[in-house]
C-alpha cells in the first residue's frame, strides 16, 4: 500500500497546487478588471482663457530692399491664473514674450506676408516658439489686432 498511497498523494498535490494557482490568477485578474473598471478617469479642470493685449510692434521686414515695414497688432488667447484671475502673465516676462514675435517678424519677406496663408502660418510659427521659449505661457490662439505693411 505504501507506493499506492504516494501516487494518490502525489497526483492529490498536483492537482491542488494546479488548482490553487488557477484560483490566484483568477483572483489577481478580477481584482485587476474590477480596479480598472470602478477608475474613473481624472476630470479636468476648465480652464477658463483671456486675452494678453500686446503693444504694436512695428518691424523692418527681411526683403531685399530693407524699406518693408510692418505695423502689427498681437493679442494672445492665454489661460487665467487661477490666483490673480489674470492672464498668466505672471509667469512669463512681457519682454520676452516680445523678444520671441519680433525675432520672427524680422525674419519674415512681405512677400510672405502678403497672402492669408502666410498670416497663417505665421501665426503658426508664433504660437510654437512661444510655448517653447515661454512654457508657462500656454498660449492658446494668437490674434492680430493691426496688421500693416508698408513697401
Amino acid at each position: 500500500m505504501e507506493p499506492e498511497t504516494t501516487k494518490s498523494r502525489s497526483k492529490f498535490l498536483r492537482v491542488a497546487s494546479t488548482l490553487l494557482a488557477i484560483a490566484a490568477v483568477s483572483g489577481s485578474s478580477l481584482l485587476f478588471y474590477s480596479r480598472r473598471r470602478h477608475t474613473q478617469p481624472v476630470a479636468q479642470v476648465p480652464t477658463e482663457f483671456a486675452v494678453l493685449h500686446l503693444d504694436p510692434f512695428v518691424v523692418n521686414l527681411a526683403d531685399l530692399d530693407q524699406r518693408t515695414f510692418l505695423r502689427v497688432g498681437i493679442d494672445l488667447d492665454v489661460p487665467v491664473s487661477a490666483r490673480t484671475a489674470k492672464p498668466a502673465e505672471s509667469t512669463t516676462s512681457t519682454s520676452l514674450i516680445r523678444d520671441t514675435l519680433l525675432e520672427i517678424l524680422m525674419a519674415a519677406s512681405s512677400d510672405q506676408l502678403a497672402t492669408a496663408e502666410g498670416k497663417r502660418k505665421l501665426k503658426e510659427q508664433m504660437l510654437q516658439s512661444l510655448n517653447a521659449r515661454a512654457p508657462g505661457l500656454n498660449a492658446r490662439e494668437i490674434y492680430f489686432t493691426e496688421f500693416l505693411m508698408q513697401r
